[in-house]
């Protein structure tokens, strides 16, 4: 019987994903728009690195928004 993978499974593999995409995808010009909005949101409103808008174009929106929706 397969199991159904929980939100908390779901959302590791989009953290990986995350931690890939910036590793091997994210051109320097992407890496310097994070850290600017990185600068300016974290903290604020609760908002952390997985918050940037600029991951959706390469992973989608992590799972804890989806499942919000």
């Amino acid at each position: 019987m397969d199991r159904i993978p929980s939100l908390s499974d779901e959302s590791m593999k989009w953290y990986e994903k995350m931690i890939h995409v910036y590793n091997n995808i994210l051109s320097e010009d992407e890496k310097k728009e994070l850290e600017a909005w990185e600068k300016e949101y974290t903290g604020k409103d609760n908002l952390a690195t997985s918050d940037w808008p600029g991951w959706q174009k390469h992973i989608g929106l992590p799972p804890w928004k989806l499942h919000a929706n």
